[in-house]
Formats: structure tokens, sequence, C-alpha cells
């Protein structure tokens, strides 16, 4: 069954389907699961998180 769904759909395409995936549903699902962070020192300060975002690739090749 697998071969046949890698034939159909292409490994490539596959993988490219479940990155996407991961960044538009399931890492934002880990961090609403994951959202406060309490604070140790201060049991009034908390700090939570309300979305992500994953930007496009940067590179920066300025060395001095």
């Amino acid at each position: 069954m697998v071969p046949a769904f890698l034939r159909l759909r292409g490994l490539v395409k596959q993988h490219i389907d479940s990155f996407n995936h991961f960044l538009n549903v399931d890492i934002k699902e880990i961090v609403k699961a994951n959202s406060q962070m309490l604070s140790e020192s201060d049991p009034g300060f908390y700090l939570k998180f309300t979305d992500i975002n994953v930007g496009m690739p940067k590179v920066e090749e300025d060395f001095e």
C-alpha cells in the first residue's frame, strides 16, 4: 500500500506536504499545549504564547 501511495504522489511531494502540515497545524498545537510559562521567583508573573509564525529562511554572510 505504501509503495503504491508513493508512486501516485511521489516521495518528495509527500515530504513537502508533511512538513507544511507540521508548520501550519502541528507546531501551533504544540505551542497551544505549552502556552503558559510560570515564574518560579514571582508566582504572579507568567508568560503566555498566543501564536507562532515560521518565516522564510534568511542567510546573512557578513563576517566583519
